[in-house]
């Protein structure tokens, strides 16, 4: 908004128009941006101001969360013969998930993709079998994976358990949300520019890398946007205490002017 208003109160002409898009729910749903592209708002050229600790960002993984369902027989405690438990059935999943991650891909910029079994939830009551334990996984993705090449290696995974194990039974995994990755090559124009002006207010060359949290930039991006992320410098993500340094504020504020002047001239 400083940059904005400095550009107002230069009265420099511009050749091109500057949307500042305050948008709500990114920490959960990203709802104020895609409403914002469903409303049918487009740019050349998109900045997101993340406090990036003066690092120039072109690439965000992605994220995936499928949960998948272990069946057994419920039965009473007391008579094994006719249970199945389906959390310890579910173990064989756990094991097979370890080792297929060891052969998750690896982008050269953003680095190796990843899961981890946040949830697990299963049984009625200490004194029964389990019919259903239910796995939630999230994978955090990089460019080569898809909702669907993610679908499709939880069935083989779990296709293969059950050709092996003849009381392995389970329902099809589902996915329940899913964010691309991003990545936008360093050679662009708008990184190339973008590094030049910060160069000049930081008095060297700023880093261009990726990172590994998700932000809006993918969402932008699929909709023809390119899209960087860059801002101030500070710490405390989320924390209690929450901070960004002032003289970094004031450096952001004048990549921004810089960068809106050229840009749309």
């Amino acid at each position: 908004m400083a940059a904005l208003a400095a550009i107002k109160a230069n009265k420099a002409p511009l050749r091109g128009d500057v949307i500042f898009a305050a948008v709500s729910d990114e920490e959960d749903a990203s709802q104020g941006t895609r409403d914002l592209i469903a409303s049918g708002w487009r740019a050349d050229g998109a900045v997101i101001p993340e406090p990036t600790n003066r690092v120039l960002i072109t690439a965000h993984k992605g994220f995936v969360w499928a949960e998948v369902d272990i069946l057994g027989t419920a039965a009473h405690g007391s008579d094994p013969a006719s249970g199945v438990d389906a959390i310890l059935q579910a173990g064989w999943f756990l094991t097979a998930l370890e080792e297929y991650q060891s052969q998750l891909p690896v982008d050269d910029m953003i680095g190796p993709a990843s899961l981890h079994c946040s949830l697990i939830h299963g049984g009625e009551e200490p004194s029964s079998y389990p019919a259903k334990c239910t796995v939630t996984v999230e994978f955090r993705t990089i460019p080569v994976q898809s909702d669907e090449s993610i679908l499709s290696d939880l069935k083989n995974i779990l296709g293969t358990i059950a050709q092996t194990k003849p009381t392995f039974r389970y329902n099809e995994p589902r996915l329940t949300l899913s964010r691309p990755s991003y990545k936008l090559p360093v050679e662009h124009s708008l990184v190339q520019q973008t590094a030049a002006i910060a160069q000049d207010v930081y008095g060297s060359l700023p880093s261009i890398e990726s990172m590994a949290i998700w932000c809006d930039a993918a969402l932008l991006a699929a909709v023809g946007i390119p899209t960087i992320v860059i801002g101030p410098a500070g710490q405390g993500l989320h924390a209690k205490e929450e901070w960004v340094d002032v003289q970094s504020i004031r450096e952001t504020e004048k990549i921004f002017v810089r960068l809106i002047s050229e840009f749309c001239n």
